[in-house]
């Protein structure tokens, strides 16, 4: 039993190592250019617990600005919401590996820019964003 147990469990924890994570999936702020001047962004803000209203909306507007070099820029796409985030920990227990769940909720502002220094119109950005699966186009 301990030989299978002292084989199974690294390789086991290898592939959880291994896996490729989106960074649409974890909780962390990150800018993804899209075009000339399209950007897609995403402001998460943590502290689970001490929640500050508009903390979040404050700090998406500040990466826009930065992303945009202090020019003006539209917002496309703002989504301002709790998310659910989850992931597995390991603990020892007298030396016994234990994994469990975890699920934590933050607050998170994704959306998508379009700096004015861009050569691309709302329209063209619109249709890249369809084409890329940002938008999911409805049906008249």
């Amino acid at each position: 039993m301990k030989k299978i147990l002292l084989i199974a469990f690294p390789l086991i924890l290898a592939g959880c190592l291994t896996t490729p994570v989106s960074e649409f999936d974890r909780p962390i702020d990150f800018v993804k250019p899209i075009s000339d001047g399209l950007y897609f962004i995403r402001e998460v803000s943590s502290g689970g617990i001490w929640k500050v209203e508009g903390k979040s909306k404050s700090g998406w507007e500040k990466t826009a600005d930065e992303v945009c070099q202090g020019n003006d820029y539209k917002s496309l796409l703002i989504q301002d919401s709790d998310q659910n985030f989850s992931g597995v920990g390991v603990s020892f227990v007298g030396g016994i590996p234990l994994a469990y769940g975890d699920s934590y909720s933050m607050p998170v502002v994704d959306g998508v820019v379009l700096c004015s220094s861009s050569s691309l119109t709302e329209e063209q950005s619109m249709q890249i964003l369809i084409d890329e699966y940002y938008v999911i186009p409805t049906k008249p």
